[in-house]
């Protein structure tokens, strides 16, 4: 078991992912006197964290990206690995009698600032003590290391079960054997592969010097569970003292080491430039302990190039060079674009391409810079002489000519990228650029196994990247325009993505969503005739339904959720229609006494003749309905024998248009309430109520009934004993005729012109 300590300075977080893995137990280390709820950071670009308040919640984030359910604790579900252990000091700088109260302040604090954040879940007890006067804190120390023990026999990987030659290649590389001796490679802090191979060899691995496999395979889950440090790709050495190679990376970002370097101006050009010059190399290995500088050098340069802190450039006249970006002194980004950018007719500016993710690790962005830098020939600015590499900016040509530009850069939680264009009359979809940063995420995503989320978002080119608006991929293919909040004006959705959409992803996009472009434009489609089986645009569909052949058809939008698949024509006034549970369809007309069944392809199956004229229908049941006749009797009719059963009652309301089904009970409206009755016809009771319901709606759920009020424009809200709930007034809800309930608690309600206002259930 290893014990690394990080620091905070912000140039070496991007060397702290190299270290960090869902097998560990981590201790956050706060000192609970100082200031913790402060939170002064912008975004990363151009300002470095200083407050204990951001780390506590950026350290956080960072072991959020590696987090696993718990499987062994019985709380599963509700518990986060890898455990988070607060351990607050500087208790013995709080006066005694304010100790009590500042500690449940700091968990206070903590509570707060989590809130419902799932990466809550990775705390478990907190610790508060002195590092200053240790004794006076024995118990507390003595708890936390059985608790840290405690954790860590949590974790999935302990006492995991391996094959023995494994177990015993790990005890020679680095532990005792069992047998008083020491191990082969004991107080060294590197190998090399080859005796790694030798050591194999011994430990009954097959035909290791020929097949190296499983030799690999073993130092990789040893270097996964945080043992040793192996790729695989640089396998020249194996680290078997990760601390040391902590020291290391320390070596190059440590403060420590200004009064050395006072006199050396290689130190400036890499705060300046990021450039790391041999010399300066040379000096800060030498502060590393057991180091041999001959033979490790190559070694660790190739180790933080493969860790993405350090990269030589394409360029040619660089292509020696070393730069480490983590190192530039940070720069206010329109400073850094203004070298680049230039206000002029002959200058086209892409939008900006934004990955917006849920967190990102400082290391990322380097790996996808880093990246970058490798495969396109870095920006070189003439004037002040020194390539287009920043503090988490990256500035590249993308053509010999110098007259594309691209600029990469990192924001908080968002990676973006633009073009620019120089002397071009063409429009260039760089759709390819795109491609590259996409996969390239998503394969750090696997490599490292952080577990980040992220979504693709556009931003007009004049946006600024402090924060992530904009407009989605999915909201940008399916709008024709979208509202910048920005520049508050309306920005065209195709001059977003054009720059990075070719139309054929376009289509293949839409085609996935069922969408596609306007049959008779090429303008996005938005509805779809039924009749004519084609998609129309916002503009065409008004057309169409100007025009008088196409009167009758049936349009709809295509964004509804369920799609027609059905039409058909019944040669009267539909006077009401209601769907049996098992889809059936159930419509009465004005012409005839009668009830028609329908298929749900339009086939009539049956039709039933009644005593009089009908108003209204309700569904009883599975193959039971009640139909209100303009007698102002009921018909009961079962449809699966052909029956109908007749309710004859002068208490039914002759005035009124409307009643529902509860419970074996019918509620019947009249102009002076509702009239209950049960199935027999006997009345049961007599809701009074201070207004006329025009049509009535009940949600099963709630056991509320909605009632529209025609001629005040209301919707009211009663209970079954007709007391009020609440009543929705909207002056526009003129002419109101008919109430439906759907089992997504939405209530709507019908005008004669045509038009529809759906309003939320209230519980």
């Amino acid at each position: 078991m290893w014990i690394l300590g990080f620091c905070w300075a912000e140039r070496i977080l991007s060397t702290h992912q190299t270290f960090l893995s869902a097998n560990a137990v981590y201790l956050l280390v706060i000192d609970i006197s100082e200031d913790f709820k402060s939170k002064t950071y912008e975004n990363m670009i151009e300002k470095e964290f200083d407050s204990i308040g951001e780390y506590i919640d950026f350290w956080l984030d960072n072991i959020h990206c590696y987090c696993t359910d718990d499987k062994k604790t019985p709380t599963q579900g509700h518990i986060l690995n890898p455990p988070v252990i607060i351990v607050g000091t500087g208790i013995d700088k709080i006066p005694g009698n304010d100790r009590k109260e500042r500690k449940l302040k700091f968990i206070k604090h903590l509570t707060d600032t989590m809130s419902t954040q799932p990466k809550r879940r990775h705390f478990r007890k907190p610790y508060f003590l002195s590092n200053k006067f240790p004794s006076d804190y024995k118990e507390e120390f003595l708890e936390l290391r059985k608790d840290i023990l405690r954790k860590a026999k949590d974790l999935s990987n302990w006492e995991e079960n391996l094959p023995a030659r494994w177990v015993v290649l790990e005890k020679a590389i680095l532990h005792n054997d069992g047998k008083g001796k020491m191990s082969a490679c004991e107080n060294r802090k590197v190998i090399l592969y080859t005796e790694a191979q030798c050591l194999a060899d011994k430990c009954s691995f097959p035909n290791v010097q020929q097949e190296t496999s499983e030799l690999n395979s073993f130092l990789k889950y040893e270097h996964a569970i945080g043992n040793i440090v192996f790729f695989k790709e640089v396998k020249e050495y194996i680290v078997l003292d990760p601390e040391w190679l902590v020291d290391v990376f320390r070596c190059f970002v440590s403060h420590d080491y200004n009064n050395d370097t006072l006199g050396m101006i290689e130190w400036e050009v890499l705060s300046k430039t990021g450039k790391l010059e041999d010399t300066l190399i040379e000096t800060l290995l030498q502060k590393v302990p057991c180091l041999n500088l001959t033979k490790h050098k190559h070694y660790l340069l190739e180790l933080m190039e493969e860790f993405g802190i350090i990269v030589k450039p394409k360029n040619y006249a660089s292509r020696n060079d070393i730069y480490m970006p983590c190192m530039i002194k940070p720069m206010p980004f329109q400073e850094i674009f203004g070298r680049v950018e230039v206000e002029t007719k002959l200058c086209k500016k892409s939008s900006w391409l934004c990955l917006v993710f849920n967190f990102l690790p400082p290391s990322y962005f380097n790996h996808v810079l880093v990246s970058f830098v490798k495969n396109n020939p870095l920006f070189y600015d003439t004037e002040d002489s020194r390539l287009g590499i920043y503090r988490n900016v990256g500035i590249f040509q993308l053509n010999n000519s110098g007259s594309e530009i691209l600029v990469i850069c990192l924001s908080k939680n968002l990676i973006a990228m633009k073009v620019l264009q120089f002397n071009s009359s063409e429009d260039v979809c760089y759709s390819n650029i795109k491609t590259k940063l996409i996969n390239l995420v998503d394969s750090i995503k696997l490599r490292y196994r952080i577990n980040v989320t992220y979504e693709i978002r556009f931003k007009c080119h004049g946006g600024s990247l402090i924060d992530n608006k904009g407009i989605g991929y999915d909201e940008a293919l399916e709008k024709s325009e979208y509202l910048c909040t920005e520049h508050k004006r309306m920005h065209l959705s195709k001059e977003i993505y054009r720059f990075w959409l070719k139309e054929e992803e376009v289509e293949d996009e839409l085609k996935k969503k069922g969408r596609r472009r306007c049959n008779y434009c090429k303008n996005m489609s938005v509805y779809k005739c039924y009749d004519c089986n084609k998609v129309l645009c916002k503009d065409c569909s008004r057309k169409h339904d100007n025009e008088e052949k196409y009167i009758s058809h049936a349009m709809q939008p295509i964004s509804d959720t369920f799609i027609m698949n059905c039409k058909w024509q019944i040669e009267q006034y539909v006077c009401d229609i209601e769907c049996l549970p098992n889809g059936e369809i159930i419509v009465t007309g004005w012409l005839h006494p009668q009830i028609i069944l329908f298929s749900v392809s339009g086939k009539q199956r049956a039709a039933l003749q009644l005593e009089s004229k009908p108003r209204q229908i309700v569904v009883v049941d599975k193959t039971t309905v009640a139909v209100f006749l303009l007698t102002n009797d009921l018909a009961i009719v079962d449809i699966q024998q052909n029956h109908v059963q007749y309710i004859r009652n002068n208490a039914i309301p002759n005035s009124s248009d409307t009643l529902i089904y509860i419970e074996n009970e019918f509620y019947i409206s009249n102009k002076h309430g509702i009239v209950v009755i049960d199935m027999s016809g006997s009345v049961k009771r007599r809701i009074t109520l201070s207004f006329t319901p025009c049509d009535m709606g009940y949600d099963v759920d709630s056991q509320r009934i909605y009632c529209i009020v025609s001629e005040h424009s209301q919707l009211v809200c009663i209970d079954r004993d007709g007391n009020d709930i609440f009543t929705f007034t909207n002056p526009n809800m003129t002419n109101l005729t008919d109430l439906t309930i759907d089992n997504e608690e939405m209530c709507s309600c019908y005008v004669k012109r045509k038009m529809i206002i759906r309003d939320m259930l209230s519980r």
